[in-house]
């Protein structure tokens, strides 16, 4: 297990999930419905500050420090988070075969609800610094484009390059990927944790 917790720390609990649940299988084993409730929270949780980071990583790649701050602000609490409800920033040591080595308190939960309740406006108020900054929006519309040109001079591989002409992809189209999964991902974690049989 960890091995698995550690082959990439920034996915910790997917890893040891997907290893859990090839021994689970392999025994036979059928966890708890509540070990499978709160490994989805912190795979959620997990998946959340992971896209934080690409995202403030992003905007300070772009030269726009103020606003990649408050992405990382955001990814930090999670990992504060993390290790309130887990004793670990990236949930290290509580994912196992057979469920969860240890259960999570009340008291944690309903901190981490109290929590979501004013992430949803904050995050937001970063995306909008982010969408009304002309530089930015400039710099994202310019860069990473693919010319069809380049493809195969750079070896270049994926789905863009199979298509029959190789559309050129501003990093903006990316930037909106990201708020759009946010949204689906925000709407997930809270159905799980305001489940009327999470306890």
């Amino acid at each position: 297990m960890r091995i698995a917790e550690t082959i990439s720390g920034d996915e910790s609990v997917t890893n040891a999930v997907a290893y859990s649940m090839a021994v689970e299988k392999i025994g036979q084993t059928e966890i708890p419905a509540r070990a499978w409730q709160l490994r989805t929270i912190l795979l959620e949780m997990e998946r959340i500050y992971s896209h934080l980071g690409d995202m403030g990583g992003m905007i300070i790649d772009v030269a726009f420090p103020k606003g990649a701050s408050r992405f990382f602000i955001l990814r930090e609490e999670f990992l504060r988070l993390n290790n309130l409800l887990t004793g670990s920033r990236f949930s290290k040591g509580i994912i196992c075969p057979g469920g969860l080595s240890k259960d999570i308190s009340p008291q944690a939960i309903e901190g981490l609800s109290h929590y979501l309740e004013t992430f949803a406006t904050r995050f937001q108020s970063a995306v909008d610094l982010i969408c009304g900054t002309s530089s930015v929006i400039d710099r994202f519309e310019t860069t990473g484009v693919i010319k069809p040109e380049l493809v195969n001079l750079l070896n270049i591989t994926g789905p863009p390059p199979a298509l029959p002409v190789c559309p050129l992809i501003p990093a903006a189209t990316i930037l909106t990927a990201f708020i759009r999964h946010w949204n689906f991902r925000s709407e997930s974690l809270k159905k799980v944790m305001f489940c009327p049989d999470f306890w």
